[in-house]
């Protein structure tokens, strides 16, 4: 949801095992401009397993029939007009019923734009829907990720590892200092206990009729460091998700 210069969509691409990638995007003139950026999204328009719709995100999600194994939200500014609609209990509820079991939802959080009491907020109401939600960060790029899932995340090591010898994928991770599956670990965040005390401040949830995020969302100051401090003081260890390559006793 959300095309923007394509770099999603083609870091997707890139792996074999996707059959299908449905693009929603609500401004046309978004996919129209894709070919100004060929250095972020090589062209990924032409690939065959790619559909682009034109319509409103939630509206999709509401109609769609289609179950998916990935539902990714990217790059838009909760604090712009209309965006946050997009991080509200009730989308992520339509996000919720198109999953297939063991489907993963992503929402894109940028901690550089929002305020700290819209962070906690977000990822309060994300977790309502998502109990076993998990936080990331890209500290070089200045966001979070938070990973919805409907049971408990659990991490394949040894196909994490198998991705990353894929050079097309490591090539693409590493643009964005993630070169490595340790770098991609050391991105882990919050386990779901965790995120639950971070947030355990924030008494409101984001939804359609309070969308609190657009009216408090702008901060007139920088908000990383007081978010990033916030952040470090809830770091978890990624290790208890972990499931290891089982090994043959001697």
């Amino acid at each position: 949801i959300g095309f923007g210069a394509g770099g999603t969509a083609w870091s997707l691409s890139l792996y074999d095992a996707l059959q299908r990638l449905d693009i929603v995007e609500f401004v046309p003139g978004v996919i129209r401009a894709a070919h100004f950026f060929p250095e972020v999204n090589h062209n990924v328009l032409t690939d065959p397993r790619l559909h682009v719709t034109i319509d409103d995100g939630r509206n999709y999600l509401l109609v769609t029939p289609q179950p998916y194994d990935v539902v990714s939200v990217d790059t838009l500014d909760p604090k712009h007009a209309g965006n946050g609609n997009l991080y509200t209990r009730e989308f992520y509820e339509l996000s919720k019923r198109v999953l297939k079991p063991g489907g993963i939802f992503v929402q894109w959080l940028p901690y550089h734009q929002v305020d700290n009491t819209s962070l906690k907020m977000i990822a309060r109401t994300f977790q309502h829907v998502y109990p076993h939600a998990t936080m990331w960060l890209n500290r070089f790029k200045g966001y979070t990720l938070l990973l919805g899932t409907l049971e408990p995340l659990h991490i394949d090591l040894a196909r994490l590892e198998a991705h990353f010898r894929t050079p097309a994928i490591q090539r693409d991770l590493a643009e964005v200092h993630v070169a490595t599956p340790w770098q991609f670990l050391e991105s882990f965040t919050m386990r779901e206990d965790n995120l639950r005390r971070y947030t355990a401040g924030s008494a409101d949830l984001n939804t359609y009729n309070h969308p609190y995020v657009e009216f408090y969302g702008v901060s007139w100051h920088d908000p990383v460091d007081e978010n990033l401090a916030e952040l470090a003081r809830y770091a978890d260890d990624v290790t208890p998700l972990l499931v290891f390559p089982s090994t043959s006793s001697p």
